[in-house]
């Protein structure tokens, strides 16, 4: 059987499916590569392709306001919609679609890096789960 695996950060020596997390003896998954394939390509699939790819495209800007920016990208995204719904100019549904991209990718940001206005800190989140 041909398994996606990966190397589990905990246990280095340990290969696991990249779908349901079982070493290779455990693997609960007919056909791993199958399930891989089917969820690297499906709508969401390639939807969280282009967050990663727009966040990669990001590294190392910086934004003065982080949280501004998710409410603007928000803001935006809500025109694009009324405009696409009421066929108010030529907004499609891909530009809706990437509107949406940008949010996402505005919220992983600020998740992950916070705004430095504001209290929340999200390294004290991800110190707690190691």
């Amino acid at each position: 059987m041909n398994y996606c695996t990966y190397s589990d950060p905990h246990r280095p020596s340990t290969i696991r499916c990249t779908e349901c997390g079982g070493t290779r003896n455990l693997c609960s998954c007919p056909n791993p590569s199958e399930a891989a394939h089917r969820r690297l390509f499906s709508p969401e699939g390639k939807t969280i392709e282009a967050i990663r790819q727009l966040l990669s495209s990001l590294e190392g800007s910086d934004f003065d306001h982080p949280l501004a920016r998710l409410s603007s990208e928000v803001g935006q995204a809500n025109l694009k919609f009324f405009f696409h719904d009421r066929q108010q100019d030529s907004t499609t549904s891909r530009d809706v679609y990437y509107s949406l991209i940008k949010v996402a990718a505005a919220a992983i940001r600020l998740a992950v890096e916070g705004d430095p206005d504001f209290s929340y800190e999200p390294s004290s989140i991800f110190d707690q789960e190691t």
